[in-house]
């Protein structure tokens, strides 16, 4: 079963020393930083999990304040290995540890095609509580929820009553891999 507390085991050891290899040619790995790029605009940024740190050049590119939060240290240690100036700092999306509306863009690339629905929602809610603008995510939805080998597919009418619930609209959506995966930009309503 993919959980929250199943992935925060995950990405540790050789698997985050090793998580970019490969992946920076792949197309869903540049539809996504495209994505990512055309969506940030100025003011302060929180990506959550930062993972190995592939957005935090991009965010000094654009001259954005931002902070890094993730709960492996060893993909943490990537982030700081590419950038050691930057903010990257302990923290789980099921619980962020900032105050609400703090940032006013959260980033949350690839972790929430790897929870089930309900870990989704709130992770959506700790998203929606610490920004103030913008949230940045990559999901997979369609009509009906579907689990497949490493993904979950959710309801998008779970989807998008939490969406309604924290407070945002779907603003724009970009295909990262058809037919479902998707990067989106929402907006505080």
């Amino acid at each position: 079963m993919l959980n929250a507390a199943v992935t925060r085991k995950t990405y540790f050891g050789e698997k985050a020393s090793r998580y970019d290899e490969g992946r920076e040619t792949e197309e869903k790995w540049q539809r996504e930083h495209a994505a990512v790029r055309g969506f940030l605009t100025a003011g302060s940024v929180l990506d959550i999990p930062v993972g190995t740190g592939r957005f935090l050049s991009l965010y000094r590119e654009m001259g954005l304040t931002f902070t890094g939060m993730d709960v492996s240290e060893e993909m943490m240690a990537q982030a700081r290995a590419k950038d050691p100036e930057a903010e990257v700092v302990f923290g789980d999306i099921m619980s962020i540890p900032l105050p609400d509306r703090s940032v006013d863009i959260a980033v949350c690339i690839r972790l929430l095609t790897l929870i089930d629905t309900p870990d989704m929602i709130g992770a959506m809610k700790e998203l929606g509580r610490v920004a103030r603008q913008r949230i940045i995510l990559s999901i997979k939805t369609a009509r009906e929820k579907r689990v497949e080998r490493r993904s979950v597919i959710h309801p998008e009418k779970a989807f998008n009553r939490v969406v309604d619930e924290i407070g945002f609209r779907v603003v724009e959506k970009r295909m990262a891999r058809p037919p479902e995966y998707r990067v989106m930009v929402l907006c505080r309503r």
